[in-house]
């Protein structure tokens, strides 16, 4: 059977109060996308909702295009495997290589809640497969529960969107949700490096990456972590 690794997107596409138009960052999709089809890895696309997922438009700006960025806009078989992300109720973890949330503002508001996002999370740790998660992606982790009643994130060397850079990229209406806050309340283990640069970093088989600067580094770190993982 071919290598498949899940990446989960937001559904989400506006920001309470303000109303302004959210979702996925462009970036923190292309990036690793292509890291994995580049390496022949199958990739499967998932979304709380299926379908076609938001796309944050300041993501789409011209200050915020990369060569993946780029690449995927051109990419016309890419846009029609995003359209039809498949339902995360529908997932099936057991033929799944590997697991990465990508970034979004959205992914604070649906997939910190999400019930069958938190339990593919905390199966993929119990069948000892390894995740990634960045920027804003890192949210789904939060509430996530070990079997032994423990969050999933206690104890971990993790890096997300940090309230810094929350701060700095903030509509002044908005209320943004603040992950490294979250995450350190549940005993992470919390470090960031500078606003917007890489940052990217593993804890056994957990990958974390700061921002949609940090998503190609992740998926190259996850992609390693597989590959050590199937040859074992």
């Amino acid at each position: 059977m071919p290598t498949k690794v899940l990446m989960i997107v937001t559904s989400h596409d506006r920001v309470p109060v303000s109303e302004r138009p959210t979702g996925f960052w462009l970036e923190g999709f292309a990036a690793p996308y292509y890291v994995f089809a580049d390496a022949g890895i199958e990739v499967m696309l998932a979304s709380p909702r299926g379908g076609q997922p938001p796309v944050d438009p300041r993501s789409e700006r011209d200050m915020a295009m990369t060569e993946a960025t780029r690449r995927f806009m051109a990419d016309h078989i890419a846009q029609k495997c995003l359209e039809r992300t498949v339902p995360l109720s529908t997932v099936d973890g057991d033929g799944i290589d590997a697991l990465l949330i990508a970034d979004g503002d959205g992914a604070t508001y649906d997939l910190a809640t999400d019930a069958d996002a938190q339990t593919l999370a905390r199966d993929f740790s119990a069948m000892g497969k390894p995740m990634a998660v960045v920027g804003r992606g890192a949210a789904a982790f939060v509430d996530v529960i070990r079997p032994d009643g423990r969050p999933l994130v206690e104890g971990r060397r993790l890096t997300a969107f940090s309230d810094a850079e929350t701060a700095l990229s903030t509509e002044s209406d908005d209320a943004q949700p603040l992950v490294e806050t979250e995450l350190r309340a549940r005993g992470a283990r919390f470090t960031a490096g500078a606003a917007f640069e890489p940052h990217a970093m593993i804890d056994g088989l957990i990958v974390s990456g700061q921002n949609p600067a940090s998503s190609e580094a992740a998926a190259r770190l996850l992609l390693d972590l597989l590959e050590r993982r199937l040859a074992a």
